[in-house]
């Protein structure tokens, strides 16, 4: 017995001591000015497991697992897609009284960037996989924020049922309806066409919509086709577009059911390695895209005729 209690002593403090590491390690390199040790740091305990309470970039407070590549780097940089993050930024300032959508919104990041931005405007987040519903939600209530209302079902080209597979614990932002992707046992969610997810009121407010969705985004587009003309003028929809799960047909009607309602496709890059983020590079704009993707890219659709956004 003595042995035993000796063994459990000794693993809890090497677990305290472990935890201790990580928070320090994520003090220094989220705010250190010096950039030196950061990938030294990172490659020793960035991989590691450690459940969280932590702010974003933009105050918001969230919580989360750092083993998750989403959730770990919000823990460690306070943001994730700093370009996107900076798109979202830019467009949603000053814009009482407009609405933004979240469709997939995962743990609920950008869905509280917008609200916190947005303070007089609205948010609708959208996520369907129960468990992951349970994190976005929870992320609202820390953060007590009253101008989000969230939406649990799939955005679908019809009402129906569709099956989905959960992403895994290091990338839970990839879970899709996608089958073959995950060796998981799908579970079975409500969808309904953004045309039925939205209000009126929010159709017609609506400034910005992210749809990151790993590979469903046609069937989200074919579902809110009813709406498009309802929107107003600067109405700008950013979305993840995957042309491997995709396939050609289906990526090019999307960009011609777009340009035939009056939008001009823009390229947003966004940077996933975590060096990118160490070093924190100089936030790019979106530019116009001249020919369809052939791997998975961001792309912002705005009737705004230019060359950079």
């Amino acid at each position: 017995m003595d042995q035993q209690l000796s063994a459990l002593s000794i693993t809890q403090v090497k677990t305290a001591v472990m935890s201790r590491m990580a928070q320090l390690a994520k003090l220094y390199i989220r705010y250190s000015p010096v950039s030196l040790f950061k990938p030294f740091l990172w490659a020793r305990v960035g991989w590691r497991y450690r459940q969280f309470l932590a702010r974003t970039r933009f105050g918001a407070l969230m919580a989360g697992y750092s083993q998750d590549t989403v959730q770990g780097y919000i823990y460690y940089f306070g943001i994730w897609e700093p370009n996107l993050s900076a798109f979202i930024n830019r467009r949603l300032a000053g814009q009482a009284g407009r609405t933004f959508v979240d469709v997939g919104a995962n743990v609920g990041y950008f869905s509280l960037l917008a609200a916190k931005k947005m303070p007089a405007g609205t948010v609708v987040a959208i996520e369907a996989f129960p468990s992951i519903y349970m994190k976005l939600q929870a992320n609202i209530n820390l953060n007590g924020f009253c101008n989000i209302r969230t939406v649990p079902y799939a955005a679908t080209q019809t009402s129906c049922q569709i099956e989905m597979f959960h992403g895994g614990p290091t990338n839970e932002g990839a879970t899709t309806t996608v089958s073959g992707r995950f060796n998981v046992d799908p579970i079975t969610v409500e969808g309904r066409p953004i045309s039925e997810l939205l209000t009126e009121i929010e159709i017609r407010s609506m400034r910005l919509m992210k749809i990151d969705v790993e590979g469903a985004e046609y069937s989200v587009i074919q579902g809110m086709r009813s709406i498009l003309n309802s929107l107003q003028s600067d109405a700008e929809i950013v979305m993840e577009i995957s042309p491997a799960a995709l396939g050609d047909d289906k990526t090019s009607e999307i960009f011609e059911i777009l340009s035939s309602a009056g939008y001009f496709p823009y390229i947003l890059e966004n940077f996933y390695a975590a060096s990118e983020y160490i070093f924190s590079n100089p936030i790019t704009r979106p530019t116009r895209l001249r020919s369809l993707p052939k791997v998975q890219t961001d792309v912002v659709f705005s009737k705004v005729d230019v060359a950079y956004l």
